[in-house]
This record gives structure tokens, sequence and C-alpha cells, in this order.
């Protein structure tokens, strides 16, 4: 899923565009060496095959990549400007062309009076031939430069703003689950009042969980955070439905090392619990492992019982949603979540792409 982000680096921002699993810090400087270093290929041919017989043609050829390169370089600063304007892009493209015109014409003669300085340019020169010639081709590059440039800066802009609004779209679904484990929490403490100990107990566990959500989150963190926060997360419930409930977290090193959504598999366990309490036989089986298979990481959480249909006037069923919608937003159509029977109960398999701690 391709992203673009900032970076911070000395105080200017970078940006960078995600391809896979690799990305590329986009500044304007290997952009410009590489653009124009391009550009030079077709002169250096032009005077390697001796296709240009005329030595002041020649010249004029050969300076154009260095004079493209440090008279491009030099309107950065209004170019940085230009690319904040809102306007419509039929204008915005009138006052490129209108703008590259007097840059044209000082490339042009400049070049021109470089060369005579050098010695290597006639004092007779072709007007007819130079002019109409070699002005309009340093003129059309250079709109063509523009475009490019100012093309470039809005599909990073647009990519980055997105980029934004998806992680803040991602903070709203993720403090919604927050309220939802709490109030799960608050009635188990509600309901061992009178046991002192089963209450201390499940203050420390929901203490430990809290503590770990109130930490600064990662758009990515390792999965072991998450088993984590589980284990806390089914302390809480053990202490409340004791024998009633047996459970067991199981991944292998290689699948906790991955990174993951943060609060990402909560809110299968939750269904697990939540609809396993009403099917189940006693005591009821919650079963969560993780594991990697070539290059996707699978997770399962398994609870003993029956299927049982969401009801929209009872339930809102809001953490599978949000889970759909967080899996959408980071992977696109590369993950699955599929909820099924399985044997003697039912089972949630999550599949997304594999991310290593150390990628």
């Amino acid at each position: 899923m391709p992203l673009a982000t900032r970076l911070t680096d000395g105080g200017e921002n970078h940006e960078t565009i995600r391809v896979g699993e690799r990305q590329w810090r986009v500044t304007f400087w290997p952009l410009q060496f590489a653009i124009w270093g391009a550009f030079s290929i077709f002169p250096l041919l032009l005077w390697l095959f001796d296709l240009l017989k005329n030595p002041d043609d020649l010249g004029l050829a050969l300076i154009r990549p260095v004079s493209g390169f440090l008279l491009t370089s030099a309107v950065r600063p209004f170019c940085k400007r230009l690319a904040g304007i809102k306007t419509s892009p039929l204008l915005f493209t009138s006052i490129v062309i209108a703008g590259t015109f007097p840059l044209a014409i000082l490339d042009y003669y400049g070049c021109v009076l470089i060369l005579r300085a050098m010695g290597l340019f006639s004092p007779a020169d072709h007007p007819s031939t130079l002019f109409v010639g070699f002005f309009f081709l340093r003129w059309v590059t250079l709109i063509a430069w523009a475009l490019v440039y100012f093309m470039a800066k809005q599909t990073l802009h647009n990519r980055t703003l997105a980029q934004a609004n998806r992680s803040t779209e991602m903070e709203v679904l993720r403090a919604q689950i927050h309220p939802h484990f709490l109030f799960n929490a608050l009635n188990a403490i509600i309901a061992e009042a009178k046991n002192h100990e089963k209450v201390r107990d499940i203050t420390q566990s929901l203490a430990d969980f809290l503590r770990f959500s109130l930490q600064p989150r990662q758009e990515l963190e390792p999965l072991s955070k998450e088993l984590a926060a589980l284990e806390n997360y089914l302390k809480v419930q053990k202490v409340r439905f004791e024998e009633k409930l047996q459970y067991e977290v199981d991944a292998d090193p290689l699948a906790a090392a991955c990174l993951v959504p943060a609060f990402l598999v909560l809110p299968l366990l939750e269904n697990a619990l939540k609809y396993g309490q009403q099917t189940s036989p006693l005591p009821l089986r919650i079963y969560v492992a993780a594991s990697v298979r070539g290059k996707q990481l699978r997770i399962v959480v398994k609870n003993s019982g029956e299927w049982v249909e969401p009801n929209p006037k009872t339930s809102l069923n809001t953490g599978i949603i949000n889970l759909k919608k967080r899996l959408g937003l980071l992977y696109g159509t590369n993950a699955s979540l599929n909820i099924d029977r399985a044997g003697d109960g039912i089972l949630a398999a999550l599949s997304l792409p594999i991310s290593p701690l150390h990628s």
C-alpha cells in the first residue's frame, strides 16, 4: 500500500513514498541532478557521433543541461511559493507558460554570452536558426520541468494529506475501543465488589492494561505488546468467571515480532467472550494463536459455542466494524478477516501482510 509520509531531518521536512516494503525519500537535489543528468545524454550523443556540425549549435546544446540546472535551482524558492497557490489547472498552466518565457530568454542569451566570453561562439550568429530553434527548445524544456515539479509536489502533498486524514480516522476508531473494554472491566469489578481479593486482582490487571493503552502509540507495534494486553484483559475476565473460563494464548516468536496495528485482536477476543458465554457449555474455552505462513501473519481467536447472528437492536457490533475499517485503511485488499464455524466452536481468522520488527 502506497504512502506518503513526512520525515524530519535537521529541521527540514522531506516527503517520502513507500512502495511495497521500501521507502524512498524524495528531495529536490537528487531529483534535480537526475533530471538534468538524463537531459545531458542527448547533447553528448550529438557530440560523440558528430551529428551536429555547426560548432555554435553544438556549444549551445552542450551547455544547456548546466544552464538549465543552475536556472531551475535559482528559481526553486519562487516555485515552492507558487506551489501553494490554489487556482484552476488552466490558470496555473498559463502562469507556468508565461513565467518560463523570460527564463528561457535569460537562459538562451546567458549561454550565448558565456560561450562568447570563452571564445567558443562566433560573433556572426544566425538568429533565424539559433533563436527559433534553441530558444523554443529551452522554453519547452523549462515548461516541462515546471509542470513535472508542480505535479510531483501536488501528488506528494495529496498523499501526505491522505496519510494524515487516515491517521486521524484510525485514532478515532481506536478511541472507540478503549471505553468498550473499560466498560466490561468495571462491570467485572462491580460484580465482585464483596470479594476484596478479586477486586484487587482485577484492578491490577486493569491498571496494567490502561498503562499500556495510555503509552504513546505507533501506527504499527510488535504483536508481543498486543498479546501482553490480551493477557491482562483475560486475567480480568478469569478473576470474574473463575473455573467457568479457560484460555490459552500461543504465538511463535516470529509472529510475536511482527508489527501490527494496536488493539487489533481485542475486538475478536471480546466477541469470543460475549457470544461464547451465551452458547458454550461450561467452561468456555478461548484459544488465541499467532503464526507466520509465508509472507502472511495469521492470527486466530477460537471460542467454544455456537454462532450467534448479531442483533442490531441489542448490539452495534462496533468492535468488528472498526477492525474491518482499520484493516482497509492500512492494508486495502491485502488483509482478510473471516469468522466461521470450526468443529465445536467459532473461529475468527485474521490474515495480513507480514511486517517484521526489524524490516
